[in-house]
């Protein structure tokens, strides 16, 4: 969803399920909390516009980036906890 654009409600979009299962759904009204930042269904369940799409297509995309930006957090975090394991290792050897 762009964020130029006027958000009109109720809309249909599309958004990732926590099972990254693409699913449409009808958002009704902005949210209560932070209006700017999340919008809601019909079911009152928040959903954050970012994470909001006007296509399946859009959806699926950004789930990509999403899972390609979490690799790269992970690789990091093995990466750092490589260092610890030869400073330890550096440590039992040096008695």
């Amino acid at each position: 969803m762009s964020k130029t654009k006027q958000r009109q409600y109720p809309r249909e979009v599309w958004v990732l399920s926590p099972a990254y299962i693409p699913k449409q759904i009808t958002i009704v009204k902005s949210g209560y909390v932070y209006a700017d930042k999340y919008d809601r269904d019909a079911n009152g369940k928040s959903y954050k516009v970012e994470a909001l799409h006007d296509t399946k297509q859009a959806a699926i995309e950004w789930g990509r980036q999403q899972i390609a930006a979490r690799e790269e957090y992970l690789a990091k975090q093995h990466a750092l906890l490589d260092v610890r394991r030869i400073k330890l290792d550096k440590a039992e050897a040096n008695g």
